[in-house]
């Protein structure tokens, strides 16, 4: 992993104040030059650090805007899945059924699982969404899944 040059100049600049700490401990070793040079230095550097935090500052921005965006588009898709007149289902590799919008709950006489704000099925995130099973009759055939 490379070192940013924010990094960089920040190591080189604790280095050159650490010497100058040294040589201020022996008074008459200190030169005003020498000074003046760590007052520019730590100017410089300040001016960088404002430059990194105004861009942290304007990607934080970005990223917040883009969430939102994210999360709006995330709230239509579901509605539209959840609101389908049609029966959905979300199924993992193996077939097993993750999730069912509200016509396929009542088209399997299911009640369809409440969900929380973020659109996540009772039981929390990460926990899969799996309808109870409904029970197979000889005339239901066995739904396979499609290529992923």
């Amino acid at each position: 992993m490379t070192k940013r040059p924010a990094e960089l100049s920040s190591g080189r600049l604790q280095t050159q104040l650490k010497s100058l700490q040294e040589q201020v401990a022996e008074p008459s070793s200190v030169s005003r030059r020498q000074l003046l040079e760590a007052i520019g230095a730590l100017q410089e550097s300040l001016q960088e650090l404002d430059v990194a935090e105004a861009e942290l500052a304007q990607q934080n921005e970005e990223l917040i805007a883009a969430r939102e965006q994210l999360e709006i588009e995330r709230h239509r898709y579901r509605e539209l899945f959840e609101e389908a007149p049609f029966a959905y289902l979300v199924t993992d590799a193996s077939g097993m059924v993750e999730e069912a919008n509200v016509a396929a709950a009542v088209l399997f006489s299911r009640q369809p699982r409440p969900r929380d704000a973020a659109g996540q099925a009772a039981g929390g995130p990460g926990r899969a969404a799996r309808p109870a099973p409904v029970p197979r009759s000889p005339a239901r055939a066995e739904v396979q899944p499609g290529p992923a």
